[in-house]
């Protein structure tokens, strides 16, 4: 628990240091997501280890350093795209999305919703824009 009182320390002071204007905001984002891009990286060179270390508890609910810890499966993950059938559908589906977009875009730019091929006019679909987000690289 050492380690995390003064990591959350220096956290805690980075914060204080920007809400009273003593340094930059952005200065602090980018020394932040520095060391989160540090735990990440501390964290999976761990994981096997801890994941072992934890199922030597064995099943139920632990509790360790204040964290209740369990070991349990993640749900998995199934896969489609090798079955033809869902292959073409995907397909068709994404064919419609190119042609909403395009529709979208045309009205936009004042011209006209309607489908090239067969001159139906288009329902557009809806847009709603992301959030604006900070992106950071950090060269090697």
């Amino acid at each position: 628990m050492e380690n995390y009182n003064i990591f959350k320390h220096q956290i805690d002071g980075i914060i204080s240091e920007v809400e009273n204007g003593e340094v930059s905001a952005l200065n602090s984002y980018i020394e932040l997501k520095r060391m989160s891009k540090e735990l990440d990286e501390a964290l999976k060179s761990i994981k096997d280890e801890a994941l072992s270390e934890a199922e030597a508890y064995g099943k139920g609910e632990q509790i360790i350093q204040g964290a209740v810890v369990s070991v349990r499966a993640v749900g998995g993950k199934w896969k489609f795209d090798h079955i033809g059938e869902w292959k073409e559908i995907e397909d068709k589906k994404k064919a419609i999305e190119a042609k909403y977009k395009t529709a979208f875009k045309n009205a936009e730019n004042g011209l006209y919703n309607v489908a090239e091929s067969t001159g139906e006019i288009l329902e557009l679909p809806s847009y709603s824009a992301g959030p604006d987000a900070i992106i950071l690289k950090f060269p090697k």
